[in-house]
Order: C-alpha cells, then sequence, then structure tokens
C-alpha cells in the first residue's frame, strides 16, 4: 500500500525561512564573539582606563547635555563601552555634586 505523502508548499517554505533565520542569527553571534576576542586581545588595560576618563571627563564638562551627542568614532567596542560608562559616571558624579551644593 503506497501513501502519498506530499509536503504543502506552504510547509517547505517555512523550513526554509526557519532554517535561513537560524543560520543568519548563527552568523551574527559568531561574528560578535569572534570580533570580541579580536578586540579583546588587542586591547590593554591602560587604554581601557585611557577611553573611560575621557568618557568621564566629557561627562563632567557637558553635563547638560545628558546624552553623548560627540561621541569620539571608536571601532573597538570595549573602548566605547568604557568611554560610555566613564560619561554615565561622570555624569552621575557631577549631578551628585550640583545637587549637595544646592542643599
Amino acid at each position: 500500500m503506497e501513501q502519498n505523502k506530499k509536503i504543502p508548499l506552504y510547509a517547505k517554505i517555512g523550513w526554509i525561512v526557519c532554517w535561513l533565520t537560524m543560520v543568519i542569527l548563527t552568523i551574527m553571534i559568531l561574528k560578535n564573539c569572534v570580533g570580541s576576542v579580536t578586540y579583546g586581545t588587542k586591547s590593554s588595560p591602560q587604554d581601557v582606563k585611557h577611553y573611560y576618563q575621557k568618557g568621564y571627563d566629557y561627562g563632567v564638562t557637558h553635563s547638560s547635555d545628558k546624552t553623548i551627542r560627540d561621541v569620539p568614532d571608536i571601532e573597538n567596542p570595549l573602548f566605547k563601552k568604557s568611554y560610555i560608562k566613564g560619561f554615565r559616571d561622570g555624569l552621575d558624579s557631577h549631578s551628585a555634586q550640583k545637587k549637595t551644593e544646592s542643599e
């Protein structure tokens, strides 16, 4: 007894879309991991501290902005993260200092 087990076209298209989505997500995750490892091995703690300090100084001097508008073009994501963290810390310390002065 032979059964006709054809897979419908919409199921085939669904499988193709699912696999393409999985492949694209895998490529994006691998690209991110490779970039993190590559930039992590190229950076030193002094460089990270330097970008943190630059961000901190910018946050203290531009405390009225509350947002980073003139972020320097930093290719290394570790340095960019350090710069943004420094900006936020500088912004917080400056606003806390202003709050204690006003009281």
